[in-house]
């Protein structure tokens, strides 16, 4: 383990006791955030970079049965996260109050962020979660579980695949209430007359976030 050398997504390539030593003061001292497709996930990379965190890189076929492989190996010392697995801490934005902007209904801009998705989305199923990032530039991002995205993509072929295949999607969309879009968004929604609008927006967002994760159906790509 002391020779294996990775690829950085700021350039270059590292250990991973070099990558911890710069990672630590940042708060993710226990994990190692990597990426499986730099075009694909380059919002998120994107957003790592702005904050001085960043991932290494593991966009081979080999790389998703090596990872699993080397945590047992190594006790878990270094716990794998796929960068749109989760958002780390150092990329939300918590400073701010909860601001009630329906003062009838006591909603506030999450509130009434996440009735407007789960009210108007079409593909079922998604779990909706309302952060504030310290970023407007990115309107949604699409999260999986790790474990259960390992699963899948470990087993898309062999002896496995039938069981990966039965297994049921768990995707989390995050929206960023700090996105202009969002806050759009909200305005048009409490605007006469303009639901078909809204339904078509919560969609387009949801279709761009999934879009980065690179799993478009033919079905899902025909939609949009």
């Amino acid at each position: 383990q002391d020779h294996i050398i990775w690829k950085s997504s700021n350039g270059g390539h590292t250990s991973l006791e070099q990558y911890h030593e710069r990672m630590k003061d940042k708060g993710e001292a226990d994990a190692v955030i990597y990426c499986s497709d730099p075009n694909a996930q380059a919002a998120y990379l994107s957003m790592l970079k702005e904050h001085g965190l960043e991932a290494v890189i593991a966009d081979t076929m080999i790389d998703q049965h090596f990872i699993p492989y080397f945590e047992m190996q190594t006790g878990r010392k270094h716990k794998f996260k796929r960068v749109d697995s989760d958002l780390s801490a150092h990329l939300l934005d918590n400073s701010g109050p909860e601001i009630i902007i329906d003062p009838k209904a006591k909603q506030t801009s999450a509130e009434k962020i996440e009735k407007l998705f789960n009210d108007h989305l079409d593909r079922k199923g998604v779990k909706i979660r309302v952060e504030t990032l310290k970023t407007g530039k990115v309107p949604a991002m699409l999260i999986v579980d790790e474990q259960r995205r390992r699963m899948k993509d470990m087993s898309r072929s062999g002896p496995m695949a039938q069981f990966a295949k039965d297994l049921p999607d768990e995707h989390t969309l995050v929206i960023n209430q700090a996105s202009a879009a969002i806050k759009n968004l909200v305005n048009l929604s409490i605007t006469f007359n303009r639901d078909e609008e809204v339904k078509l927006l919560v969609n387009q967002i949801h279709d761009l976030a999934w879009l980065q994760q690179g799993e478009f159906s033919g079905d899902m790509m025909q939609a949009f």
